[in-house]
């Protein structure tokens, strides 16, 4: 959920911004498709990591008795 809201603000803020810059709306669509599209892969690749990433702290913290 929190990489959808990245997202959506990320790709918001670049929108409007280049509005303000004097862009046409439709002259910011391709630039708009390439970030939706790596900031997805990007989003996708960080999930995948992550969760055998907190699994293998989690066991170290674990064992070291830092995590109860």
């Amino acid at each position: 959920l929190g990489q959808i809201a990245y997202i959506v603000l990320y790709i918001g803020k670049s929108f409007i911004q280049g509005l303000l810059e004097g862009s046409a709306a439709l002259a910011l669509i391709p630039s708009m498709a390439t970030k939706l599209a790596t900031s997805s892969i990007n989003a996708v690749i960080a999930i995948v990591i992550s969760i055998p990433l907190s699994i293998i702290i989690r066991k170290a913290l674990t064992k070291s008795k830092l995590l109860d």
